[in-house]
C-alpha cells in the first residue's frame, strides 16, 4: 500500500489531475459509515476544469482500501500522528492532533479530492506544531458540523448581475438575522463568491458588493454593531464545483455567512 501511495503522489504532484464527470456536490454519502481511513498521497493547486484558471482551493488527493465507498459531499476529518515519549509521557504514545476538515468532491477508482472545509484553530502545546493538511495525514469520517455557516444562495438573494437585496430574498434574511441575534460576541464574516461567468476582476467586485449588502442588511435587521462584521469577496476564486454546467455554477453563486466563535482569554 505505501508503495502504491508513492507511485500514485509522484504522478499526481508531476500532473494534477483533471476530471471532466459532473457530481452532485449538494448530495452527501447515505452511508451510515464512509469507511476509512484514508490517507493524504498529494496536495495540488485547484484548476476550474471548465475554465482552465487556477482557483484559490487546493485539491487534497486520498487514497485508501475502500475509498470507492466514499461519495460526492462527504465530510473528512484530517489528522496529524504525533508520537510522544519522555520527558511528555512516560512511554511511547501516539496522538492525532486534529488539522482540518474536507469535503469531498470527485471519487475515483482508486483515489478521491477534496476540498478544504474548515482549518482548525491551532493547537497550543509546546511539543505539537503543525500547518494545514500535509502528505501522511490520515482522514477518517467527521463529526457532524458545527452549526456556524448560514449559506445565502446568491441567485434567491440578487438578480443578475445585481447586488441589490430582491424584496422577496427577505424572509430568507430575517430568519438569519434572528440566528445572529442569538450570538451576542464574535465576528460575523460574509463571505461572497460568483461562479466564472464574466470577467475576473469584475466577479471580484460583484462578490464584494453583494457580501457588503448582506452585511448591511443583517446588521440592521438583527441591531448588531457593523463593525462586527468583516465583509470578503472571493469572486469566483474558490468554486464548490466546476463551472461546467448551470447546476453548478448556480452553487458556486452563493454567500456564506460565518459566525466566529467569541475570543476568551
Amino acid at each position: 500500500m505505501a508503495c502504491v501511495f508513492s507511485v500514485l503522489s509522484l504522478l499526481l504532484l508531476v500532473a494534477p489531475p483533471v476530471w471532466s464527470d459532473t457530481e452532485d456536490l449538494t448530495a452527501p454519502s447515505t452511508l451510515p459509515d464512509p469507511g476509512g481511513p484514508y490517507y493524504l498521497i498529494a496536495v495540488t493547486p485547484a484548476f476550474d476544469p471548465g475554465t482552465g484558471h487556477p482557483v484559490t482551493a487546493t485539491d487534497y488527493h486520498l487514497a485508501g482500501d475502500d475509498v470507492g465507498r466514499l461519495a460526492i459531499g462527504d465530510r473528512l476529518l484530517v489528522e496529524r500522528e504525533r508520537r510522544l515519549g519522555p520527558p511528555v509521557s512516560d512511554a511511547v504514545a501516539t496522538l492525532y492532533v486534529p488539522v482540518a476538515t474536507v469535503r469531498v468532491i470527485h471519487v475515483g477508482t482508486a483515489s478521491a479530492v477534496a476540498r478544504l472545509e474548515t482549518d482548525l484553530p491551532r493547537q497550543r502545546h509546546p511539543h505539537l506544531t503543525y500547518r494545514g493538511p500535509m502528505v501522511g495525514d490520515r482522514l477518517v469520517p467527521a463529526p457532524p458540523a458545527a452549526d456556524n455557516d448560514i449559506v445565502l444562495p446568491s441567485g434567491v438573494l440578487f438578480d443578475l448581475d445585481r447586488a441589490e437585496i430582491r424584496a422577496d430574498a427577505r424572509p430568507i434574511l430575517e430568519e438569519a438575522a434572528t440566528r445572529l441575534g442569538t450570538r451576542p460576541a464574535g465576528k460575523i464574516e460574509v463571505h461572497g463568491h460568483t461562479d466564472s461567468s464574466g470577467a475576473r476582476a469584475y466577479n471580484q467586485r460583484l462578490s464584494l458588493r453583494r457580501a457588503r449588502a448582506i452585511a448591511d442588511y443583517l446588521a440592521a435587521a438583527a441591531d448588531i454593531p457593523r463593525a462586527r462584521f468583516v465583509i470578503l469577496g472571493h469572486g469566483e476564486n474558490e468554486p464548490l464545483a466546476d463551472n461546467t454546467t448551470a447546476a453548478n455554477r448556480q452553487l458556486n453563486r452563493r454567500v456564506v455567512v460565518h459566525l466566529s466563535a467569541p475570543v476568551t482569554d
